[in-house]
């Protein structure tokens, strides 16, 4: 398979879990919602260490486990956190390690 269809897979796969979640609401712990955004976890995700590879690993199972754990489609900001790191920690422990401390106050 050429890198090219690689990315335009990726990104369809992106495109259908955007269609999936476009009714999912993140709380924020300043008690805010926002939409679900996995373009906030790719970048963090990508910040924190890993790979465009990992990250689309991470994204989509991080996107199905919030979905079927929202309740009334909203998930909390911290749920998410918690299960990018559990996510990540298997396929780059290091940036696991590296996401976990960009907790905010």
């Amino acid at each position: 398979m050429k890198k090219g269809s690689e990315r335009s897979e990726r990104s369809c796969d992106t495109e259908i879990l955007e269609v999936i979640n476009v009714e999912l609401m993140v709380l924020k712990r300043d008690g805010t919602k926002e939409e679900f955004n996995m373009d906030k976890i790719r970048n963090a995700l990508i910040n924190a260490g890993a790979t465009n590879e990992e990250a689309d690993h991470v994204i989509p199972d991080v996107a199905a486990w919030s979905e079927t754990n929202a309740e009334n489609n909203v998930i909390a900001s911290e749920a998410i956190r918690l299960e990018v790191i559990k996510q990540l920690k298997d396929v780059n422990p290091t940036a696991a390690v590296i996401f976990e401390g960009f907790k905010k106050a």
